[in-house]
């Protein structure tokens, strides 16, 4: 078997986008016009958790365009492997609908309330700052509230969030390497309709956090993963940090007082 081809538009009504954030919506990088910033890959809204996808069991697209309307909705059209528009696809309307507005910065956007105590401590006489910044520049600029969420897919947003730290060219340097990585990492993914795309296939988040998945459907993806879990096994070791456990390297945490020098 094989994922199944972008084959299906579909056209999402989107409601409360404001229309100033507009110039904020990036679909494509000019250097990488084939290559979808505004990814998506979910599972459908009644998926029983233990239970292991395969390989129609998912959607996956893109946002291709936005077209906003006189009574302030917004027209999304999305690439997608299911045809949104027939019954036995509405177990993943939500799901996409839903990753749609978090990659629009609709799931959790900014808004005064979440800044005015941002700063605690010795830091908070900087909260009059940002208010001041918020009343001059996002208040009449970005109507009085900014997107924010999942901005990105979840696993792709890890490749992202790793190019930023890698990335003397900015923006665009961080854009190549997430592309690099999703093109030698993903399966690509066919396309047929009339949709010409650059595509590749990342697993979805729950998949990558499934420990007994062997991501066999993900072969690329599964031996970066592999040699990610020999290389713990071999010179990291796990440190709790609220609530969480993070990898650290051995060596580095054989070497207290050399880290008291930073």
């Amino acid at each position: 078997m094989a994922f199944e081809a972008l084959s299906y538009r579909h056209v999402l009504s989107i409601s409360g986008f404001p229309q100033r954030w507009l110039p904020l919506v990036f679909l494509y990088d000019p250097d990488l016009p084939l290559f979808p910033i505004c990814y998506f890959h979910v599972l459908p809204t009644n998926w029983v958790a233990g239970q292991r996808p395969g390989y129609s069991d998912r959607a996956f697209g893109y946002v291709e365009s936005v077209t906003p309307t006189d009574i302030g909705d917004l027209l999304v059209k999305i690439v997608c492997n299911k045809d949104l528009g027939h019954p036995s696809a509405q177990p993943f309307l939500s799901s996409v609908t839903e990753a749609v507005r978090a990659r629009l910065g609709l799931s959790d956007p900014v808004v005064l309330p979440d800044i005015v105590n941002a700063f605690t401590g010795p830091m908070s006489n900087a909260n009059a700052v940002l208010v001041e910044i918020w009343h001059r520049v996002v208040s009449d600029a970005y109507g009085n509230s900014l997107p924010f969420g999942n901005l990105w897919d979840p696993v792709m947003g890890l490749t992202r969030f790793v190019a930023s730290f890698y990335s003397p060219g900015g923006r665009k340097g961080e854009l190549i390497q997430t592309h690099y990585f999703a093109v030698n990492l993903g399966e690509p993914i066919q396309s047929a309709g009339g949709v010409q795309t650059d595509f590749h296939l990342l697993p979805t988040f729950y998949e990558l956090t499934d420990t007994s998945n062997p991501l066999n459907l993900f072969p690329r993806f599964r031996s970066l993963r592999d040699a990610v879990l020999r290389f713990h096994g071999t010179h990291s070791t796990l440190v709790p940090v609220a609530g969480m456990s993070l990898s650290a390297s051995t060596d580095f945490m054989a070497a207290p007082l050399t880290r008291q020098k930073f």
